[in-house]
């Protein structure tokens, strides 16, 4: 692995890593004070990739693409107390993934331009919004 990309990426960002590391730290303080070991641990898990969603959202859908094929079986001998937590992180990660997008796009001030199929594109935005708040 080449690490020099990635420390230069870091540099030239020095206030996101500050304030990844802050975020990181708060989370697992509050992961402490959550009780299990295993649900501290996944707490402070989430909040990494929580992060790495933000700063590289592509290795997250790698992660998504390789971990749904084998849910079924992860869920099958995780723990009673983080089965609703890891049942439902792959369908957390995909709307931190929309949020990082929307911010990214927000952010970016360039004039959206939608296209031929930016309606369903907008249309499926608003159904998986109305569907998590549903549910």
């Amino acid at each position: 692995m080449d690490f020099s990309l990635l420390t230069t990426r870091l540099e030239a960002q020095p206030r996101r890593v500050w304030l990844g590391i802050l975020a990181v730290g708060a989370i697992g303080v509050l992961a402490s004070l959550a009780g299990s070991p295993g649900l501290s641990f996944a707490i402070l898990v989430s909040g990494l990739v929580a992060v790495v969603a933000i700063v590289r959202p592509e290795l997250i859908v790698a992660l998504i693409a390789l971990y749904i094929p084998f849910e079924p079986f992860v869920l099958k001998y995780v723990s009673d107390d983080l089965y609703l937590y890891i049942r439902y992180a792959s369908e957390a990660l995909i709307y931190v993934l929309l949020a990082a997008a929307a911010f990214s796009r927000l952010r970016s001030r360039t004039k959206p331009s939608l296209g031929p199929t930016g309606f369903w594109l907008i249309a499926f935005a608003a159904w998986a919004v109305i569907s998590a708040i549903a549910n």
